[in-house]
């Protein structure tokens, strides 16, 4: 082998093994003068005291070394791109502080945010940090993008990830991931950003989006020309932090060496030397790309259309013509141009016998392949077409951009660079919501922020520490006789292996073991011969009311006559709040409930969740303010009060009822909550009042309380309009994904087809309005209509108990009653229960999702005594039979409440 193949075989070994940048890297190469001159042409340092990386014969303490068969990091451990996804992680981790340092800057609690670029791992570098910084991250990727143990890395970390390389699935995944109610979206390629105009609902709550890519933008910019961009995008690829560095250098370098690997598999040798190397398009892609081509002797030649481009590559020294002239004799064609059929199909025929095509322009048929099948190529083999003309050409990834589908991406450094311009992007749509539909640039002095952080913790090349390693925590396995994890079907003998405050498996019990002992984790184990559910969620109480039990074992005739009942406790007694919320909490740690939706009147109630360790929504509620104490005092009263309510868990906003309030606060109260990011929660439906409303003369809502500002929903019933109580509050703008409603008993189709169009859930509490005296809740319309439902039990003070399974056998009797015939009944109340209850709290996805046995998750779980037969029988049996069998309770992992009658877990 030549020393200038020798000098190309040591760098792709070096790129491949670490992903690192080569341009602006400090290395030694002691006795090589080859590749000294190849380095130095590329753009690196050589000989100076900051070196990072050396060519030796054996490995050097504290440096990268490359040696004639592999590459040790500078601890001495062997650097591979086949090393474990937590490995690569790391590796990306220790080289990109600018992503990290920015993102830290941040307090994105609250914030939603889609990230839809290459998914390696440094895109989940990305996604982590954002999720540290307190964002609840959602990760979207394009089959053919898609690194799946880099995905399933992100699921064990608790992200939402919507991504399979199956790309019969990608359509579905992204319209799926577009439905998360984001407020931010990051692009690579605008696909997203474009699909969400199209998904409905998707454009609500998406406060802008920020793109990656030259070939993403170019379509963003002619929807703003014809009117059709409803959203503001910061145009990331343009800054020039991105654009000089990522396009330029980490294309470059990582397209040249994926080529270059893809055509020598074996790393026997494909030099480059003296090879004829067509470059379509001369923009910073291809300038980086030839520039790099060149230093390691192909002979590069430039197709432009652009003429000052064109100059531009003659002055750096290559051959320039039409691209029809330039390929008769290429070796290899690259199109960088990121236009669709630069390489048309009678460029292909062109070609000689054996040349290599390659698009790095990164969009969709940059070769007309297409076309070219028409014409009458085929393929022989995964990459090599047959032309018509009997020629055979290599067609490298099947004209994908092999940067993104053959390799991992550009180099770490570079895409630190990217990244950092993507948060501050983030930041800049963040602190300017104003900004109206379009394609904006991010600000000179946020772009010159990068570059200085960069220059400040790290020129490029100079030495990061790898990530320490700790000891991996613990492994908890339980096991029992029936796993239903809600999500997924349900298990007989199945086990939940769980690491910290998550799960990370969940499956049959012998599966799970196997898996663990493979990959050489230790754990114990804990079986039960009974049911594991995942912690059940109570999606309505009042825990304060919890010592006023004594009314929810009584029989009443009505809403107004159980309240005369509440009310002579109420005002007779000095209770105890902070007690009874306490006991309130205690009791459903009992009963097996983790996540709770606790609507709270009084301050002292307000930390019951906090101190109980569960998960859930503090919900301070509203009631009582007319149009005129609200301008003057209560908007100040109530935002006092949130801030005053501690967290985690997290803190809600309830609006009491549609005739508890007049318009103005019910218009005022869910702007508040949504800008500063609560869940908003309603009591809708339960009286008999509500249902008188359905009744009278129509009229359009908006105008009448506009033209009156004393309207409120009773005003309007005395004025004969008949609104219901759900449209009422609907065109107020109070429903919505991010709202939930409570009891639901008196709703018509219409009302229901209005939660159903918001994404709104319905809390059901049927022990609590029979209670009462109120008619029953239309439980098997909801099933059917598809309606999200989900389970609560409202207070002591108006039910036997706060043991959610206590709901469900009302539930199911009443479902039947109804004409509900479906053999599914039983798995969607227990549905409602867990999940349904979390998608009420926005608590369903993202990274501290309950509700569910998933690996991810939160390790949330009940256990039942429930015996087990088949699957069906057994899940009715949890439905019918389940209240009061909880034996053990547990909260993020952690054994909250047990059973003492029971001997315990063995």
């Amino acid at each position: 082998m030549t020393d200038r193949s020798a000098a190309q075989l040591a760098l792709r070994r070096f790129a491949a093994a670490t992903n690192l940048s080569i341009p602006g890297r400090a290395f030694c190469t002691p006795r090589n003068r080859q590749l000294a001159r190849v380095l130095r042409a590329m753009g690196a340092r050589l000989g100076t005291p900051d070196a990072t990386a050396v060519f030796a014969d054996s490995p050097v303490e504290g440096m990268i070394t490359v040696t004639a068969d592999s590459v040790f990091a500078p601890d001495g451990s062997i650097l591979s791109p086949a090393d474990s996804p937590e490995d690569r992680l790391a590796w990306a981790r220790s080289h990109m502080p600018v992503t990290l340092d920015a993102a830290s800057s941040l307090d994105l609690t609250g914030v939603r945010i889609g990230v839809a670029l290459v998914l390696e791992p440094k895109t989940a570098v990305l996604a982590l940090a954002l999720a540290d910084a307190g964002a609840e991250v959602f990760v979207f990727g394009h089959a053919e993008e898609v690194r799946p143990a880099v995905a399933d890395a992100l699921r064990q970390a608790g992200l939402t990830v919507f991504a399979d390389p199956d790309p019969t699935r990608e359509e579905q995944l992204a319209r799926d991931f577009l439905s998360c109610g984001l407020h931010l979206l990051l692009d690579d390629g605008s696909h997203l950003i474009r699909l969400a105009h199209e998904v409905e609902g998707a454009l609500d709550h998406l406060i802008g989006a920020a793109e990656e890519t030259t070939s993403g933008l170019r379509p963003l910019r002619e929807w703003q020309q014809a009117g059709r961009l409803r959203i503001p995008v910061m145009a990331s690829n343009d800054a020039r932090t991105k654009t000089l560095f990522d396009n330029a250098y980490g294309t470059g370098q990582s397209c040249l060496m994926t080529i270059l690997d893809l055509l020598d598999p074996g790393q026997h040798g494909w030099p480059l030397w003296d090879k004829q190397v067509v470059v379509a398009g001369y923009g910073d892609v291809g300038h980086g790309f030839a520039k790099l081509t060149a230093a390691l002797g192909g002979r590069v030649a430039v197709a432009e259309l652009d003429p000052v481009r064109e100059l531009q590559a003659r002055m750096d020294g290559h051959r320039t013509g039409p691209l029809d002239a330039l390929v008769t004799d290429a070796d290899l064609v690259v199109s960088a141009t990121g236009v669709r059929h630069t390489i048309t199909a009678a460029h292909l025929t062109q070609l000689r016998q054996g040349a290599v095509v390659a698009v790095i322009g990164g969009v969709e048929q940059e070769v007309a392949m297409a076309d070219a099948e028409a014409a009458g190529a085929h393929w022989v083999s995964d990459d090599v077409m047959a032309l018509r003309s009997g020629r055979a050409v290599r067609i490298l990834d099947r004209g994908n951009c092999i940067n993104v589908t053959a390799g991992e991406g550009n180099p770490i450094e570079i895409m630190d660079l990217s990244f950092g311009v993507q948060v501050a992007a983030i930041r800049h749509l963040l602190n300017h919501r104003d900004l109206p539909p379009g394609v904006h640039s991010l600000p000179r002095e946020a772009d010159d922020a990068v570059a200085r952080a960069a220059l400040t913790t790290a020129t490029p090349g100079s030495p990061h520490p790898p990530l320490p390693r700790h000891a991996p925590e613990p492994v908890q396995v339980y096991s029992a006789g029936l796993v239903i994890p809600i999500t997924a079907p349900s298990v007989l003998g199945g086990a939940v292996a769980v690491r910290g405050r998550r799960i990370l498996h969940v499956g049959e019990r012998d599966w799970v073991v196997r898996a663990l002992r493979e990959d050489g984790i230790r754990f114990t184990e804990v079986h039960w011969p009974g049911v594991i559910l995942p912690g059940l969620v109570n999606a309505h109480t009042h825990l304060q009311y919890t010592s006023m039990a004594v009314l929810g074992h009584g029989q009443y005739h009505g809403f107004d006559d159980w309240a005369q009942a509440f009310n002579q406790i109420y005002d007779a007694q000095a209770l105890d709040w902070a007690s009874s919320a306490r006991q309130g909490a205690q009791l459903s740690l009992r009963h097996g409930v983790t996540t709770v939706a606790d609507v709270v009147t009084d301050p002292s109630a307000a930390s019951a969740l906090h101190d109980a360790g569960l998960h859930g929504v503090a919900y301070w509620e509203v009631m009582d303010w007319t149009n005129e104490d609200w301008a003057s005092h209560g908007q100040d009263e109530v935002i006092a009060a949130l801030e005053g309510m501690p967290t985690p868990p997290a803190v809600g906003l309830s609006p009491h009822a549609p005739y508890s309030l007049d318009a103005r606060p019910l218009l005022d109260l869910p702007d508040i909550a949504r800008q500063r990011g609560l869940r908003l929660h309603i009591h809708l439906g339960e009286s008999q009042l509500e249902a008188e409303w359905a009744e009278g003369r129509e009229g359009d809502l908006a105008d009448l309380w506009r033209s009156d500002v004393s309207t409120s929903f009773t005003a309007l019933r005395a004025r004969g309009v008949g609104h219901s109580a759900a449209r009422f509050v609907d065109e107020l703008g109070v429903l919505g994904p991010d709202c939930h409603v409570a009891h639901g008993v008196y709703m018509t189709a219409d009302d229901r087809r209005r939660l159903r169009a918001r994404s709104t859930t319905v809390a059901l509490c049927p022990r609590s309005n029979r209670v009462i005296g109120l008619a029953a809740p239309p439980v098997a319309a909801y099933l059917a209509e598809g309606n999200q439902i989900a389970v609560g039990t409202d207070s002591l003070s108006s039910s036997p108990s706060l043991d959610v399974l206590g709901e469900l056998p009302e539930l199911y009797d009443l479902a039947r009653e109804q004409g509900y015939a479906h053999t599914d009944l039983g798995r969607r109340l227990l549905h409602a229960a867990t999940l349904g209850g979390a998608t009420a709290l926005g608590l369903g996805t993202g990274r501290n999702r309950v509700g569910q046995l998933q690996a991810g998750a939160i390790a949330d779980m009940v256990i039942l005594d429930v015996p087990v037969s088949d699957v069906i029988g057994t899940i009715d049996d949890v439905v019918r039979l389940g209240a009061g069998r909880q034996v053990a309770t547990l909260i993020e992992g952690q054994l909250r409440w047990r059973d003492d009658r029971f001997p315990g877990m063995t």
